[in-house]
C-alpha cells in the first residue's frame, strides 16, 4: 500500500469520525436546548400556579360570608346547633365580623335599646295586643 493511499484512507476515516461526532454534538445541543426550554416553561407554570393558589387561599380566608343568605344561615346555625341566644348570636357575629369578611355589623348602634323596646312589658301571648282581632290570641 502506497503512502498516498494510507493518507487518503486515514483522512477518510477521520472525516467519518468527525462527521459522526458533529452529528452527535448537534443532536445533543438541540436536545439540551429543548430540555432547558421545557424546564423553564414548567418553572414558569409552577410559579403562576403557586401565586394563583396563594391568591385563592387569601380570598377564601377573607370572604366567608358573601351574601345575606349566608349570614342568616350562619346565625341560624349558631342559634339552633350551638344553642346560642339571638342576642348572643348578634354579639358573636359583631365580634368576628372582620375575620369572616362581614362588612357591616349585624348589631345596630343602639342594640341595647332595641331589646328593651321589643320586650317592654310584653307577654308572649296577649289577647289585648293592639291590632289583634277580637277573641283571638296574638303571638308576639
Amino acid at each position: 500500500m502506497s503512502p498516498e493511499t494510507r493518507y487518503k484512507r486515514s483522512r477518510d476515516n477521520w472525516k467519518q469520525k468527525a462527521a459522526c461526532r458533529a452529528e452527535k454534538n448537534r443532536y445533543q445541543g438541540k436536545e439540551l436546548a429543548r430540555v432547558k426550554a421545557e424546564r423553564d416553561r414548567f418553572k414558569k407554570e409552577l410559579k403562576e400556579v403557586r401565586t394563583r393558589v396563594q391568591q385563592l387561599e387569601s380570598q377564601s380566608r377573607v370572604v366567608v360570608v358573601q351574601s345575606k343568605v349566608d349570614l342568616v344561615f350562619l346565625a341560624l346555625q349558631l342559634f339552633v346547633v350551638a344553642r346560642i341566644g339571638f342576642r348572643a348570636v348578634s354579639r358573636v357575629l359583631g365580634t368576628v365580623m372582620g375575620a369572616m369578611g362581614i362588612k357591616k355589623s349585624p348589631l345596630p348602634a343602639d342594640h341595647h335599646q332595641l331589646g328593651e323596646q321589643a320586650l317592654s312589658g310584653a307577654h308572649p301571648i296577649r289577647s289585648d295586643a293592639p291590632g289583634a282581632p277580637d277573641g283571638e290570641d296574638t303571638v308576639l
